[in-house]
């Protein structure tokens, strides 16, 4: 996948969106007990933006947690 394809054309709450995503997978790999209501308030995203990114990007890396 070409990395440009991957972020080019995102917007300021697509970015946030991923940054949102980034935190919960950590978050989940290191077995930190935070929901991701919690985490989309802080970052200011809705909390359906975040599940459906951690969707994306969990299935496109093959991610089971």
């Amino acid at each position: 996948m070409n990395r440009y394809k991957l972020t080019s054309g995102l917007n300021f709450l697509e970015w946030n969106g991923l940054i949102a995503c980034g935190i919960y997978l950590a978050c989940r790999i290191l077995k930190k007990s935070i929901s991701q209501v919690e985490i989309s308030e802080f970052v200011g995203v809705d909390d359906h933006s975040l599940s459906k990114r951690y969707s994306e990007i969990a299935k496109s890396l093959s991610i089971e947690i």
